[in-house]
């Protein structure tokens, strides 16, 4: 691990921390599938920190980023999973479906994960 990025990690992860708020990522992991059965599958709920901002009108093109749509940015410190699309994110009250990520990465580090989410 760069000691240099995983300062900027710590730093990263303190900052949201100190400005944004925590959330749970809630991550799917379906079974196995047996023929004649339900398929099953299996959530697991982490606490993460980040900070949500809303899209600037110019980039909503009702498509890729629809209205209503929030950027999250979340600290990768202390994260035990990596968020994928699929997953949800509970904000506030309210749970997101993620619809893009992003990982903030250099030299192999993760610094922070950049996602789109929707309701």
């Amino acid at each position: 691990m760069n000691t240099f990025y995983s300062g900027m990690s710590a730093t990263a992860a303190r900052m949201l921390g100190d400005k944004g708020q925590q959330m749970t990522l809630r991550k799917r992991t379906p079974g196995t599938y047996t023929p004649g059965a339900a398929v099953t599958q299996t959530d697991a709920d982490h606490t993460v920190t980040g900070a949500v901002f809303a899209y600037p009108a110019v980039v909503i093109d009702g498509t890729r980023i629809q209205v209503g749509d929030k950027k999250v940015i979340l600290a990768a410190e202390g994260m035990t999973v990596e968020p994928d699309t699929g997953d949800t994110l509970l904000i506030g009250s309210t749970w997101n479906n993620i619809v893009a990520v992003k990982p903030v990465n250099p030299a192999g580090t993760a610094v922070v994960y950049i996602l789109q989410v929707r309701r």
